[in-house]
């Protein structure tokens, strides 16, 4: 067909593709190697995690520094397929590949900045343990940089739940209040393009979003509607006490339980304490595994969810989203609830909405402590 609309063009196969890409790839890396190999100083690299749209999990790896001239360099390392498990030591093992390829001795890291994900602490436990193995200190104390925007977007989003910012449509004080200031007139919607009220108050735009959209994939532990309050800050104001369910949260850095008749194969827990928002101190007393009895198809379905924390005093069991991503997880949230999509795209629980937060569908045998000699048909491990 080629030939046919130009009898000058020359026709290259897929193989000699292949081939000039590796070949341009061989060779940016060896200029890249060569180009690193005269910083004078040290590096500083920023990490971050995602999964797309379509449930692919990837790892980006960013390398920052200065020059003889003090002229800024940042060059994107690696954009990595996560393979395995999405744990720190996963990705401590995949870092350290990528240092390899590019010829990077680990004495030369200055910093390693990350958000603020649980996955995250452990990487850096991993990668402290291996530079020991090569005579270098590295540590989180002396080497972690948390990601700024990440503590910030975690600040406002408190801000946002104290504020109890209420969903389209339904009607609050403050709402009232807004309508009395003056200057209204000014003000433009960005969804109906008209003058005279906010985006959030539209009920033209609104309408048709709600009617047509579909769910949205959270990817970063955030629900589809940044205005409904999570269920961790209604934990946080006492606003929620439930001993027997499950609730899936947006704004949790783990899975939190305070059922320790739930639990089994108890370990010491990654971190011994939890601050809240009114600075008080919840202790974290071990970490482990619950089996749970969801609802799925109006049958029952038990899952296993790892690595969750007991904390006595906590109010509700908190599923937590970000979790859920980091390990490959996609996470829906509309109207109609909440779904919770594995790697394979098969739907492993779902959850609806309670008081403006997911409570897991569970079936009538909700949670219990695995019998070891027992066998569960259609048993489902949901996260580790």
């Amino acid at each position: 067909m080629i030939a046919s609309l130009n009898a000058d063009a020359e026709v290259i196969s897929e193989s000699t593709v292949k081939r000039d890409i590796m070949e341009m790839f061989a060779s940016k890396l060896e200029k890249i190697k060569a180009f690193l190999k005269k910083a004078p100083g040290k590096y500083s690299f920023s990490l971050d995690a995602r999964t797309s749209k379509n449930a692919l999990p990837f790892m980006a790896i960013r390398v920052h520094w200065v020059d003889e001239d003090w002229v800024y360099h940042s060059i994107l390392l690696d954009f990595c397929y996560i393979i395995g498990k999405h744990d720190g030591e996963n990705f401590c093992n995949m870092f350290v590949k990528c240092l390899d390829r590019f010829e990077i001795p680990m004495s030369k890291i200055l910093s390693i900045t990350m958000d603020n994900a649980f996955s995250n602490d452990t990487f850096m436990d991993f990668l402290s343990e291996y530079s020991m193995s090569v005579d270098v200190q590295i540590s989180s104390a002396n080497n972690r940089v948390r990601c700024l925007p990440h503590v910030l977007n975690l600040c406002v989003q408190d801000i946002m739940s104290s504020l109890k910012v209420p969903l389209n449509g339904e009607e609050d004080d403050h709402l009232d209040l807004m309508e009395q200031k003056p200057g209204k007139s000014k003000i433009r919607c960005f969804d109906c393009n008209t003058y005279g009220h906010k985006a959030y108050e539209c009920t033209k735009g609104n309408s048709k979003k709600n009617s047509s959209a579909k769910p949205e994939t959270s990817t970063s532990g955030k629900t589809t509607n940044a205005k409904k309050p999570t269920a961790w800050s209604v934990v946080y104001s006492g606003g929620l006490s439930d001993k027997e369910n499950w609730f899936v949260d947006s704004g949790a850095s783990a899975h939190f339980t305070m059922r320790k008749d739930w639990m089994e194969n108890h370990q010491s827990p990654k971190i011994n304490e939890l601050i809240v928002a009114n600075n008080s101190k919840l202790s974290v007393e071990s970490s482990g595994t619950v089996n749970v009895n969801v609802e799925h198809n109006k049958n029952s379905k038990n899952i296993s969810i790892s690595n969750v924390q007991y904390v006595p005093d906590i109010s509700a069991n908190l599923l937590s989203v970000s979790q859920l991503v980091l390990k490959g997880f996609t996470v829906t949230f509309d109207k109609s609830g909440c779904r919770i999509i594995d790697s394979d795209g098969e739907e492993c629980a779902t959850a609806k909405m309670v008081n403006n937060v997911f409570q897991l569908n569970l079936a009538e045998s909700k949670c219990f402590a695995a019998d070891k000699n027992h066998f569960w048909p259609n048993h489902t491990k949901l996260l580790y």
